[in-house]
């Protein structure tokens, strides 16, 4: 019950804080967790990995004026979207011990 907790809040927090909070739980506790939520926790430190790897090129693109800066307002609105409900479903997916792999991650951590 307090691993479930601790992932909720993890997933919770992505919505303001981006990777920041699951990289931090996934490097001090995740010995503590069983393999189905050590798998979630890396899926979604992945997700939010990929997440900031897009934010990043999206931000590259837009030193090239006006269409990179279309592509940047477009890019950038579509990252926002896409964490908002995958975030909101993965939260859900947590609280009801459902398991849940969240899509469109780079498999950047195992």
């Amino acid at each position: 019950m307090e691993n479930r907790n601790i992932l909720l809040l993890t997933t919770l927090s992505c919505l303001f804080l981006g990777f920041i909070v699951p990289l931090v739980v996934w490097l001090a506790i995740k010995e503590q967790f069983t393999d189905g939520e050590k798998a979630y926790l890396t899926n979604l430190l992945n997700f939010e990995l990929t997440l900031l790897i897009w934010w990043v090129i999206f931000s590259a693109i837009n030193i090239v004026p006006l269409l990179g800066q279309i592509i940047f307002m477009a890019g950038s609105g579509l990252l926002w979207i896409m964490n908002i409900i995958i975030i909101i479903i993965a939260t859900l997916k947590v609280a009801k011990n459902e398991e849940y792999k969240i899509p469109f991650a780079f498999e950047l951590i195992k």
